[in-house]
Order: structure tokens, then sequence, then C-alpha cells
């Protein structure tokens, strides 16, 4: 190299040089530039995608609850009601949905790792609790053609409180099944 090289490469001296000169100087730079604009790792978030998996989670798990919710639907309505009555066939429908709750969540957990923290498990469930309430009430609102208030007054006594508590057991079960896979995996270790 020519001492003007000391001072720093000019055009006449990159020109000169091969090729592999000037891709190592470009990635000396991006790499500067980055250690530069950085966070340190300990400042780094753990998950930087973690509020659209966040999202993602809780589409999933809304989709795969109202696509079991709606099978089972089509079944109850036409088969089951005119049988045993609509309290007794939402209500025989309910441990279904409960099983169907479970599986999904934990579906869900495996599926985006970024959601199995306490806070953003929780957030999760009560994502997908709101929009199968905005779903189901506008189906109701939709497809049955009453109004918000009448489809409220409509819904059983009896089925609509048991309704409400799978709604609850809905919105908290990835944060509860999150803490069952937690306690399974540390009594697995231990055995």
């Amino acid at each position: 190299m020519t001492p003007r090289s000391r001072r720093g490469p000019t055009a006449l001296h990159l020109a000169r040089e091969p090729a592999w000169f000037i891709i190592r100087l470009a990635g000396r730079a991006q790499r500067c530039w980055s250690r530069l604009t950085s966070l340190p790792r300990d400042l780094q978030p753990r998950y930087p995608h973690s509020m659209a998996a966040t999202v993602r989670a809780a589409l999933a798990y809304f989709a795969m609850v109202l696509a079991a919710g709606f099978l089972l639907g089509t079944v109850r309505i036409p088969f089951v009601v005119p049988r045993l009555g609509e309290r007794w066939a939402e209500l025989a429908e309910m441990p279904i949905m409960a099983i169907v709750i479970f599986v999904s969540a934990g579906f869900v957990l495996r599926r985006f790792p970024a959601v199995q923290t306490r806070g953003r498990s929780l957030v999760v469930g009560f994502m997908a609790l709101a929009l199968v309430v905005g779903a189901e009430l506008a189906l109701a609102v939709a497809m049955q053609s009453q109004s918000l208030s009448q489809f409220i007054a409509s819904r059983d006594k009896v089925s609509g409180s048991v309704y409400l508590a799978m709604l609850v057991v809905f919105a908290l079960m990835p944060r509860l099944r999150l803490a069952h896979d937690q306690t399974s995996d540390v009594v697995r270790s231990v055995a």
C-alpha cells in the first residue's frame, strides 16, 4: 500500500484494489454502524416481534375455538335442540367446548413461544375473548336480525350463566395452561 493509503482510501486507490477489499470495507462499516445503533444485549427485547406473535396467537386461539363452536352449533341446532330443548343442548355442548378450549390453549402456547410468559398469555386470552364476544354479537345481530338488547334478553338464565363462566375460562385458559405445562415440565425433569 502506498503512504497515501494510511490517511484513508481514495477513489483511485479503491479502483486499483480487488473487489474483496471493497466488500470487506463495506462489511466493517455495517458492523460499526450496527454496534453504534443497537441496544446492549441486556436491554434488547427477548423476542423482538413478540407483539405480532401475541396478536397472531390470539387470532389462532380465537379461530380454533370459534370454528369448533360453529361446527358444534351446526349439529346442536338441527339435531339436539328439537330432542332436548335449547337449555339442555347448550349445557351438553359446554364440556366439549371446555376440551376444545383446553387443547387450543395448549396448541397456541406450543406454536407461539413468545407468549409463554404470564402477562402475554393473559393478553392472548383476553384478546381472543374480545374477538369471540364481538363475533358472536355481530353474528347474532346480523343472522338472527335481533337488536343487541333482544339478543341478551333472549339468553337462557341457566345456560347463559354457564356460558359466561365458560367465557371466563376461555380468557384465562392460556395462563392456566401455561402454569400447568410449567409444573408438569418440572415434575418430568425431577423424575
